[in-house]
């Protein structure tokens, strides 16, 4: 029996933090762009990140890396291999300056637009 998108999504980002000085939690929420299609979220305010870019700190391991720190970057690897896995386009952006949100947009094979939202502080 297969997962609804909802339900692996949530699996996958319980209790994983976006590592910024906020240390903040995934949201998980359906996507309904107000043009109809995707370019909805790379226009306006929102600004594209590169896929690599965005996720390199995050699933990146380092010689002084913990178990905890371990783990946390193995959970981010399983993530974005799942996420491309999933998705027949996805794509980061982000929106603000100094107290930042990213979304990381979706598109399912089944047509539904899926976004996981973090937020964190850059400085």
């Amino acid at each position: 029996m297969d997962m609804k998108t909802e339900q692996k999504l949530k699996a996958w980002v319980s209790q994983l933090y976006f590592l910024t000085e906020t240390e903040a939690n995934w949201e998980v929420e359906p996507l309904r762009p107000a043009c109809g299609d995707l370019s909805c979220w790379i226009q306006a305010s929102y600004q594209k990140v590169p896929w690599e870019v965005f996720w390199q700190p995050l699933v990146q391991r380092e010689d002084w890396f913990g178990p905890e720190e371990i783990a946390q970057a193995d959970r981010y690897t399983q993530l974005v291999m799942g996420l491309e896995e999933l998705a027949t386009t996805y794509f980061v952006v982000r929106k603000g300056s100094l107290d930042i949100v990213w979304y990381i947009v979706l598109q399912c094979q089944d047509g539904e637009v899926w976004g996981l939202k973090t937020t964190g502080v850059e400085t």
